[in-house]
């Protein structure tokens, strides 16, 4: 498993998420002019391509919250890593 050396003070299958969510409130809520760039090490949507045959990959994919977010920022481009793959799409205007 690809975080195996990572210790985390809380369940990192169902509280670890929802913490690095709530990490980024203080950001939605402050100003932000200009053009807005969000980057995340998980792909926030399931469409987005990924190795699916990565035991465990599948598990950093297509999170909803994290996709709300990103929209509530305004962002004009997101920039996501751990799928290994190169994308350039557009969904729902970003």
């Amino acid at each position: 498993f690809f975080d195996r050396y990572c210790k985390w003070p809380m369940d990192k299958h169902n509280e670890l998420w929802r913490f690095m969510l709530y990490l980024n409130k203080h950001f939605l809520e402050a100003p932000c002019p200009g053009t807005v760039i969000t980057f995340s090490h998980f792909l926030p949507r399931r469409e987005l391509p990924f190795w699916a045959h990565v035991a465990g990959l599948v598990k950093s994919v297509g999170c909803p919250q994290l996709d709300e977010q990103v929209r509530q920022a305004q962002s004009s481009c997101h920039v996501f890593g751990h799928s290994h793959m190169k994308c350039s799409k557009v969904i729902n205007g970003v």
